[in-house]
């Protein structure tokens, strides 16, 4: 059985051989990922510190883009700019919460609504219960683990970037869906 082509990878391989320039696939790239991008970001920061620091990463990507190393062949299943992408989230915002830290210590507690993604209102509001149950049940890391493995983010590429085993990275997957279920199956119960 073949495994079938990240979808990223015909923009890579146009890239590579020229077809297309920088600019051109960076835009492709930015369609395909702007929605994950935002999600891993308005799970955590309020919708305006998510723009700003989605609008970072994009930023630091479009410079890295410029100067890609593309190997001589992709691995079938592997997503390089989608595993870039979500270390690049990580960072952004371990630093936009340092820079936070130390200019306002007393607006570290603030948390602003999740954004629903775009889509039908019913699944909108789905997807932002799911993502609420999640917030409440889960620790940060948990939080971290799910929302990568949700977004198509390998387990190793989580695991590298947490600095935990990959074992603990599927442990913690599975201990997160089981206590999103939980709130969810008894809304109001106490945690």
């Amino acid at each position: 059985m073949t495994v079938p082509l990240a979808s990223e990878h015909p923009i890579l391989q146009a890239r590579a051989s020229g077809e297309v320039s920088a600019d051109v696939s960076f835009e492709q790239l930015y369609d395909l990922y702007k929605r994950p991008v935002y999600s891993w970001l308005a799970l955590r920061l309020k919708p305006s510190d998510a723009d700003d620091v989605a609008q970072d990463v994009w930023t630091i990507f479009y410079r890295r883009w410029q100067t890609w190393q593309f190997p001589e062949e992709l691995v079938p299943e592997a997503k390089p700019v989608l595993s870039f992408l979500y270390r690049t989230c990580h960072l952004t915002l371990a630093g936009f919460r340092r820079m936070q830290e130390r200019d306002r210590a007393d607006d570290l507690e603030q948390v602003g609504e999740t954004a629903a993604p775009i889509g039908s209102w019913q699944r909108d509001l789905e997807v932002r219960q799911c993502l609420t149950a999640a917030k409440e049940a889960c620790s940060p890391d948990e939080l971290e683990i799910l929302i990568g493995k949700l977004t198509g983010v390998s387990a190793r590429t989580i695991a590298r970037t947490l600095g935990v085993t990959e074992s603990a990275v599927d442990h913690g997957y599975r201990r997160a869906i089981a206590k999103t279920r939980a709130v969810l199956s008894n809304p109001g119960a106490s945690r």
